[in-house]
Parts: C-alpha cells; structure tokens; sequence
C-alpha cells in the first residue's frame, strides 16, 4: 500500500518536473522530422528518426541545420542512390563526424600567454668553470 502511494507520488512529481522544462531546439519533435526527412505518406523508421536525433544533439544542429546538411550529403554522394534508411544515417553520421576531425587538424592551435620559453641559468662569462679554477 505505501510503495504504491510512493510510486503515484512520484510519478506526479516528475511529471510536474518535466513539464515545466522549456522544450530546447536540439529536441527535434518526430513530426518535424517527417515533415522535412520522409517522403510523402511514408514516415521515417524509429530507429532513422533517433539516430537523426543523436546526429542534431552531437553537432548542435535545429531541424533545418540538419536538413541543410543532408541536403549537401545527398548532392555529394548522388541524389538518386541516397535513400533515408539507417545505414544511410549511419554513413552520414559518420561523414559529418569526419568533416569536424577535418576542420579541427586544420586550424592552427594557440597556445596560452602564460606559457613561456626555457629560459637558461644566467652564468658569469668570465670564469671557466663552477669553481672559478
């Protein structure tokens, strides 16, 4: 009897919790993704819809980002061989990924202010050795 009234007040306690969340732009919505993903009267698999889910919150990426990218994806590699099944996603995961490896060796890193040169121990030049002989 008390584990099932702790179990129902818990639950409404993080139902109260998550709904007060503001829904973020990296949470893409299943219907926002077919709109700009599928093709008409046939909507994406789950697992397409959540791996593109992965992909926008690993990059970042709004819905439109995402379909931006696609977009250059499918031009790269063939418009008419490019289908949205998993694999494809998969791939362009993959190439999204590498383009970012690319572009992060490409770019020169700073090294910070505070890091300076081996300075050497000043030494006296007129003598010959530690002991002055």
């Amino acid at each position: 009897m008390i584990g099932q009234e702790y179990q129902r007040i818990l639950i409404t306690l993080v139902r109260a919790i998550t709904s007060s969340f503001p829904k973020t732009d990296i949470t893409m919505s299943i219907t926002e993704l077919n709109d700009l993903f599928a093709q008409p009267n046939h909507p994406l698999q789950e697992d397409v819809v959540t791996e593109l889910q992965s992909v926008a919150r690993l990059h970042s990426l709004s819905e439109q980002e995402l379909f931006y990218k696609w977009e250059a994806y499918s031009i790269k590699m063939g418009a008419e061989n490019t289908r949205m099944d998993y694999k494809t996603v998969r791939d362009f995961k993959k190439d999204l990924q590498d383009a970012l490896e690319r572009e992060s060796r490409g770019k020169p890193h700073v090294q910070s202010a505070s890091k300076r040169g081996v300075v050497n121990t000043p030494r006296n030049a007129n003598t010959g050795d530690v002991y002055g002989v």
